[in-house]
């Protein structure tokens, strides 16, 4: 079962539809320009014109959720705490030590997707600041992957989902849970990982550059390292 802060950051429902419908993030849905982008995405198969994926995803970035880096960086202390310091989570440790190990170095398997965004005993849910959320298989099993896709796919065809794009993939470990294969499910969702790291790596495209054109140097100074991970 999805943990309920990830239920109350990507779904609409009960109790909490007003104060989500309220937050500014959840505006961005609602907006012709994100659902023009957002139908983009499903409509390409293979993203080889590199021209347009970068416009694209940078588009989102700038004008959508730079706006919003603060949400995404409460939603990703959330969910560090809940992983690492809630002991009545049901989570196999096996898939526990793989996720933590990948979570400790991330920019050597996902760069660019540095908010934890929620988790599920069986996979990790890794967003950017390009509008693309990453389900993240951690284990090997036929039923995983079915469980990945058809996520992918009910979550994506959401249309109070703030993310653009889902894509997904399997994390392989060794026994030491220490080196990973990534396998990929489709050859689209690794050119929108490759493209989204290159963009990271860009200097307009630092998480320290986002935070200087928010709120100002005095800002990015005084307060920056405690609202960056």
């Amino acid at each position: 079962m999805l943990t309920s802060y990830h239920e109350h950051v990507l779904f609409q429902k009960n109790s909490i539809v007003e104060k989500m419908e309220n937050d500014p993030i959840f505006e961005i849905v609602r907006k012709d320009e994100f659902k023009e982008t957002k139908n983009w995405f499903k409509n390409n198969i293979n993203f080889n014109n590199e021209f347009l994926l970068t416009n694209k995803l940078s588009l989102i970035s700038t004008k959508f959720f730079l706006p919003n880096l603060l949400y995404l960086e409460s939603v990703n202390k959330k969910t560090n705490a809940d992983w690492y310091l809630d002991t009545s989570l049901k989570i196999n440790n096996n898939v526990k030590n793989i996720g933590t190990n990948i979570l400790l170095n991330i920019d050597d398997f996902f760069v660019g997707f540095e908010f934890f965004f929620g988790f599920d005993d069986g996979f990790l849910l890794l967003a950017s600041k390009f509008g693309i959320l990453a389900v993240i298989g951690l284990e090997t099993s036929e039923n995983l992957i079915t469980r990945i896709n058809e996520y992918r796919k009910f979550e994506g065809e959401k249309e109070s989902c703030i993310f653009v794009h889902i894509i997904a993939m399997v994390a392989i470990s060794d026994e030491n849970h220490e080196n990973h294969d990534i396998l990929f499910l489709n050859d689209s969702d690794k050119i929108i990982l490759e493209k989204v790291a290159q963009l990271t790596k860009s200097k307009f495209f630092r998480k320290e550059k986002f935070f200087f054109l928010l709120f100002g140097k005095n800002f990015l100074i005084s307060t920056a390292p405690k609202l960056i991970i």
